[in-house]
C-alpha cells in the first residue's frame, strides 16, 4: 500500500516539474525585446548621447523690463481686439434666449405653452421642433414658439420624427 502512495507522489512531483519547465519556456518566448537605444541628441550642432548630457544643465530666458512691458501692452491690445471682434461677430447657429422683438418669427412660451399665433414648439437643447398633432406635442414644454415649421427650420432646427 505504501509503495503505491510513493509511486503516485513521485509521478506527481515529476509532472509538476515538467509543467514548471514548460511555463518558464513559454514565458521566455513571450518576453518583449529590449527597447531600442535612443539616438544621440543634437545640441548646438554637436552630437551628445543622453548619458553624456548633464542632468543639471539649465536653460534660462532673460528679458529687460522694457521688453516685458512691451509684450504686456501687445497682449492687452490683442485681447481688446479679440473681445471687440467677438462682441460684433455674427454667431452661426447661435441660440438667443432673450425675448424676440415685435414681428419676429418666434416668441417666448408662457410656462411651456405656445400661443395660438405661434403653435410650433421648439426645444433648444435638442434643436428639434414639434408641430401640433405630433405624438409628443402635448407633453413638450417649449423653450421657444414659432409661427410655422419653415421658420423653425430657417433658424436651424429640425422637425421631430414622430
Amino acid at each position: 500500500m505504501m509503495t503505491i502512495g510513493l509511486k503516485l507522489g513521485f509521478v506527481a512531483g515529476v509532472v509538476a516539474l515538467a509543467v514548471q519547465a514548460l511555463q518558464r519556456r513559454d514565458n521566455a518566448r513571450r518576453r518583449p525585446p529590449p527597447p531600442p537605444s535612443w539616438p544621440p541628441l543634437d545640441v548646438d550642432g554637436e552630437q551628445r548621447s543622453p548619458a553624456s548630457t548633464p542632468a543639471t544643465e539649465e536653460f534660462s530666458l532673460s528679458a529687460t523690463g522694457e521688453e516685458v512691458a512691451e509684450a504686456a501692452r501687445a497682449t492687452e491690445h490683442e485681447a481688446a481686439e479679440l473681445q471687440q471682434r467677438l462682441a460684433t461677430a455674427p454667431i452661426e447657429g447661435a441660440i438667443h434666449t432673450e425675448t424676440a422683438p415685435a414681428g419676429a418669427t418666434w416668441v417666448d412660451p408662457d410656462d411651456g405653452a405656445c400661443p395660438s399665433s405661434h403653435p410650433v414648439k421648439v426645444k433648444l437643447r435638442s434643436r428639434v421642433f414639434h408641430l401640433p398633432g405630433m405624438v409628443h406635442y402635448d407633453r413638450t414644454n417649449a423653450d421657444r414658439c414659432y409661427r410655422d415649421g419653415a421658420a423653425a427650420e430657417g433658424d436651424g432646427f429640425r422637425q421631430a420624427k414622430r
